[in-house]
């Protein structure tokens, strides 16, 4: 018996000291740790978490802007507000809840008549239709 082709296998194999060949254990799409990817894996896993970190603090400075922008934005409403009593006018300031787009009212203080809105009533209506029309056309609000 031709003892060479059992030897001959398509396993790579190493030789030990006695002259025994030993096929190694090799598995189709299985690849050994190394120390090196094992490294590279521990640095993604720390550039993921800083970028994570990174985000959470970039979520909270946006928040303190919109806080501060808010406050800043309410202070300038209540110095328009004295400034437009000394003409006996008043400002009103509210979110169209169909639209949800900010409303600027002038107004007659005395009798509450609206002297001029902004935007203007009628394009507040049109607005609506359209976002009533278009559903699904534009999913995101920029």
């Amino acid at each position: 018996m031709d003892i060479s082709s059992v030897t001959n296998s398509s396993l790579p194999h190493s030789v030990h000291s006695d002259g025994t060949k030993v096929a190694r254990d090799v598995r189709v799409g299985k690849v050994r740790p190394d120390p090196v990817s094992q490294h590279q894996q521990a640095e993604r896993r720390e550039a993921r978490e800083s970028m994570q970190q990174r985000r959470v603090e970039q979520s909270q400075r946006i928040e303190e802007n919109r806080q501060l922008q808010r406050q800043q934005l309410e202070k300038l409403v209540e110095r328009l507000d004295e400034f437009m009593s000394d003409f006996n006018k008043g400002l009103a300031f509210r979110l169209d809840e169909d639209t949800g787009r900010s409303v600027i009212t002038v107004y007659e203080m005395n009798s509450g008549d609206i002297i001029r809105q902004i935007p203007e009533q009628e394009m507040l209506e049109l607005a609506k239709q359209l976002s009533q029309h278009a559903r699904g056309l534009v999913t995101e609000k920029v």
